[in-house]
Protein backbone atom coordinates (compact mmCIF):
# COMPACT_ATOMS: atom_id res chain seq x y z
CA UNK A 1 0.00 0.00 0.00
CA UNK A 2 1.35 3.43 -1.05
CA UNK A 3 3.86 2.57 -3.43
CA UNK A 4 2.44 4.48 -6.42
CA UNK A 5 2.04 7.63 -4.27
CA UNK A 6 5.80 7.21 -3.12
CA UNK A 7 6.67 6.06 -7.15
CA UNK A 8 5.00 9.48 -8.25
CA UNK A 9 6.88 11.49 -6.04
CA UNK A 10 10.15 10.23 -6.77
CA UNK A 11 9.04 10.56 -10.48
CA UNK A 12 8.41 14.01 -9.48
CA UNK A 13 11.34 15.45 -8.59
CA UNK A 14 12.90 15.07 -11.56
CA UNK A 15 10.08 16.91 -13.56
CA UNK A 16 11.03 19.97 -14.74
CA UNK A 17 7.65 21.80 -15.33
CA UNK A 18 4.80 21.73 -12.44
CA UNK A 19 1.91 19.07 -13.20
CA UNK A 20 -1.53 20.28 -13.78
CA UNK A 21 -4.05 18.07 -11.72
CA UNK A 22 -6.65 16.90 -14.32
CA UNK A 23 -10.17 18.76 -14.09
CA UNK A 24 -13.22 16.68 -14.36
CA UNK A 25 -15.65 19.20 -15.52
CA UNK A 26 -14.92 21.64 -18.45
CA UNK A 27 -15.07 25.36 -18.50
CA UNK A 28 -18.58 27.08 -19.14
CA UNK A 29 -17.72 29.04 -22.68
CA UNK A 30 -18.68 32.46 -21.98
CA UNK A 31 -20.95 34.42 -24.24
CA UNK A 32 -20.61 37.97 -24.89
CA UNK A 33 -23.93 39.93 -26.23
CA UNK A 34 -23.82 41.22 -29.92
CA UNK A 35 -24.75 45.09 -29.63
CA UNK A 36 -26.22 47.21 -26.96
CA UNK A 37 -29.29 45.88 -25.24
CA UNK A 38 -30.58 48.27 -23.08
CA UNK A 39 -33.17 47.99 -20.46
CA UNK A 40 -35.87 50.08 -19.08
CA UNK A 41 -35.79 53.42 -17.80
CA UNK A 42 -35.75 53.03 -14.33
CA UNK A 43 -38.70 55.99 -14.11
CA UNK A 44 -40.65 53.47 -16.83
CA UNK A 45 -40.10 50.58 -14.05
CA UNK A 46 -41.17 52.71 -10.92
CA UNK A 47 -44.31 53.79 -13.32
CA UNK A 48 -44.89 49.96 -13.96
CA UNK A 49 -44.96 49.56 -10.06
CA UNK A 50 -47.02 52.01 -8.87
CA UNK A 51 -49.64 50.88 -11.81
CA UNK A 52 -49.66 47.43 -10.70
CA UNK A 53 -49.59 48.05 -7.13
CA UNK A 54 -53.30 50.07 -7.61
CA UNK A 55 -51.72 53.74 -6.07
CA UNK A 56 -52.87 55.36 -9.24
CA UNK A 57 -56.45 56.89 -9.90
CA UNK A 58 -57.65 55.52 -13.32
CA UNK A 59 -57.33 59.00 -15.21
CA UNK A 60 -53.59 59.06 -14.29
CA UNK A 61 -53.23 55.43 -14.72
CA UNK A 62 -54.59 55.40 -18.42
CA UNK A 63 -52.54 58.34 -19.18
CA UNK A 64 -49.33 56.10 -17.47
CA UNK A 65 -49.90 53.27 -19.61
CA UNK A 66 -50.78 55.59 -22.97
CA UNK A 67 -47.27 57.54 -22.09
CA UNK A 68 -45.38 53.91 -21.62
CA UNK A 69 -46.90 52.79 -24.90
CA UNK A 70 -45.21 55.27 -26.83
CA UNK A 71 -42.06 55.37 -24.84
CA UNK A 72 -41.94 51.84 -25.90
CA UNK A 73 -42.83 52.82 -29.66
CA UNK A 74 -40.40 55.09 -29.90
CA UNK A 75 -38.10 52.73 -28.17
CA UNK A 76 -38.49 50.21 -30.97
CA UNK A 77 -38.46 53.04 -33.67
CA UNK A 78 -34.93 53.75 -32.76
CA UNK A 79 -34.00 50.25 -32.49
CA UNK A 80 -35.54 49.25 -35.85
CA UNK A 81 -33.10 52.40 -37.22
CA UNK A 82 -29.85 51.08 -35.10
CA UNK A 83 -30.18 47.90 -36.45
CA UNK A 84 -30.96 49.00 -40.29
CA UNK A 85 -27.81 51.09 -40.01
CA UNK A 86 -25.82 48.26 -38.49
CA UNK A 87 -27.11 46.13 -42.01
CA UNK A 88 -26.02 49.04 -43.52
CA UNK A 89 -22.81 49.35 -42.38
CA UNK A 90 -22.12 45.68 -42.54
CA UNK A 91 -22.92 44.81 -46.28
CA UNK A 92 -19.56 46.50 -46.89
CA UNK A 93 -21.22 48.53 -50.02
CA UNK A 94 -20.15 51.95 -51.14
CA UNK A 95 -22.53 54.83 -49.62
CA UNK A 96 -23.93 55.48 -53.14
CA UNK A 97 -24.89 51.85 -53.75
CA UNK A 98 -26.70 51.74 -50.35
CA UNK A 99 -28.43 54.60 -51.46
CA UNK A 100 -29.80 53.55 -55.10
CA UNK A 101 -30.75 50.75 -53.44
CA UNK A 102 -32.60 52.52 -50.05
CA UNK A 103 -33.70 55.56 -51.48
CA UNK A 104 -37.31 55.72 -54.00
CA UNK A 105 -36.86 56.83 -56.77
Amino acid sequence: PGRAEEVRARLLSFLVVPIEEPSTSEKPMQMSPIGEQPGHPSELVEQMIKVNAGGLAEEERQALLEATAEAERRRRQEFEEMRAAQADAASGLPEASITMFLEPL
